[in-house]
């Protein structure tokens, strides 16, 4: 049994994988796109939504939060040049939404 197992059991763990692949999509996207606000709010949400669920008691701490800024600031400065097409940030939004339909809202802020 891998860690994440042992801590989350195996549908926990195949969530966590989910929501962190979301994120790191989110984040790539923001990178080459961080003045559109909404991609930041749905950044930051997934990003919330992720470092939550490493989380036993599902909270995020403010070293989370220090965490998911540093993570935009990153994703900004590796992606300066590429730009992210109108129809690619539609797909995400949509893709992050059904994700959270079919997940279910377990953020606890």
């Amino acid at each position: 049994m891998s860690f994440l197992k042992s801590l989350f059991g195996p549908d926990k763990e195949e969530q966590l994988e989910n929501k962190k692949e979301v994120y790191r999509k989110f984040l790539s996207n923001y990178g080459r796109m961080p003045e559109h606000e909404y991609l930041k709010e749905l950044t930051l949400e997934a990003g919330q939504t992720y470092y939550a669920a490493l989380r036993k008691n599902g909270k995020l701490t403010a070293a989370d939060e220090e965490a998911i800024q540093q993570d935009l600031e990153k994703a900004v400065k590796e992606n300066e040049k590429e730009k992210l097409a109108p129809a690619e940030e539609e797909e995400m939004r949509k893709i992050y939404e059904q994700f959270m339909k079919e997940e279910g809202s377990e953020f606890k802020h």
